[in-house]
């Protein structure tokens, strides 16, 4: 997708295909370049491959690059925010603590600030959840899914919600329709082999 300008300075292009984040120095805030860009982009990329895997702390991953000042575009909060939905059982306070990536989520998308496509379908996908729209929130990975297969994250969530919502149907379906875009060297492969045993193992086929 075209990128907002201006995009080199300070915004990482994500190892998950179509995703970006906007990085900063916590104490000057100038935007972050080269090896430090590099080196903060990587842990964003670590927290989505835990919430797509299923794995690791997710949430304490994206909300430290948060908390520290690295990391504050909506995207970055939009991650964080589905790590805490999503990233583990669902906790007492959780509505609490996904409230203040919420806001932050709700004002970029208002001031425009996206930086790509893809980056607005998952920041409106996350609102629509994190207010209790599923079927909103999975039309819009949905749509993420349809222009970029490969949107690992998408797939996660979607599934994930399909799930909460009961519809094991779906929750293998919207995988199957985009394994055949998988190969071995394309990133999160082993992700979405894990989401369709997942998929498979809801619906019955395997115990």
């Amino acid at each position: 997708q075209e990128l907002a300008e201006p995009f080199s300075a300070g915004v990482y292009m994500s190892e998950m295909p179509e995703l970006s984040v906007r990085l900063r120095d916590p104490k000057s805030g100038a935007p972050l370049e080269g090896k430090a860009l590099r080196t903060a982009g990587v842990k964003f990329d670590t927290s989505v491959d835990e919430l797509v895997g299923g794995c690791g702390h997710a949430a304490l991953t994206a909300g430290a690059l948060i908390k520290d000042g690295t990391a504050y575009c909506g995207m970055a909060h939009a991650v964080y925010g589905l790590a805490l939905m999503y990233g583990s059982a669902p906790l007492p306070g959780l509505a609490a603590r996904v409230e203040e990536p919420l806001q932050h989520v709700v004002k970029a998308l208002q001031a425009g600030e996206e930086d790509n496509v893809n980056n607005e379908r998952h920041m409106r996908a996350f609102v629509a959840a994190a207010t209790g729209n599923r079927a909103l929130a999975c039309a819009h990975w949905e749509e993420s899914l349809l222009a970029n297969p490969l949107d690992a994250l998408a797939l996660r969530c979607a599934q994930t919600a399909y799930l909460q919502a009961g519809d094991k149907v779906n929750a293998l379906a919207c995988v199957e329709r985009v394994m055949h875009c998988f190969e071995p060297t394309t990133p999160a492969f082993a992700r979405a082999m894990g989401l369709h045993a997942r998929g498979l193992f809801e619906n019955g086929f395997i115990a």
